[in-house]
C-alpha cells in the first residue's frame, strides 16, 4: 500500500494505490479547477474501471494514450477509484 499527497495552488492532490495479485487499485483526488493525467500501468485499457464502470462509460474521463506499458487518462477535479489488471 502506498500513499502520497501534494499541496498545489488549487488544493491538495492525493493518491494511494494497492496491488493485490495482478489487480491494481488506485484512488486519486484532484482539487477544483484542476485537470490531471493519470498513468495506469496496464496495456489493457478495457480492464480499467472507475468505480464499477468501464472508463468508456465515463464521458469525463479521456484516454490520452495507450501503449504496451501504460494507459494514460485525463480527469478533472474529483475523487476517482480506479482498478485495472497490472502489467509487470
Amino acid at each position: 500500500f502506498m500513499k502520497g499527497s501534494y499541496d498545489g495552488i488549487n488544493g491538495t492532490i492525493a493518491s494511494n494505490w494497492e496491488l493485490k495479485g495482478k489487480k491494481l487499485n488506485l484512488t486519486v483526488s484532484i482539487p477544483v479547477n484542476t485537470k490531471a493525467k493519470i498513468y495506469i500501468p496496464t496495456s489493457k485499457s478495457s480492464s480499467v474501471k472507475e468505480g464499477k464502470k468501464a472508463i468508456s462509460q465515463h464521458p469525463d474521463i479521456k484516454v490520452l494514450s495507450l501503449n504496451e506499458n501504460e494507459t494514460v487518462l485525463e480527469v478533472g477535479s474529483g475523487t476517482y477509484e480506479f482498478s485495472a489488471i497490472f502489467n509487470n
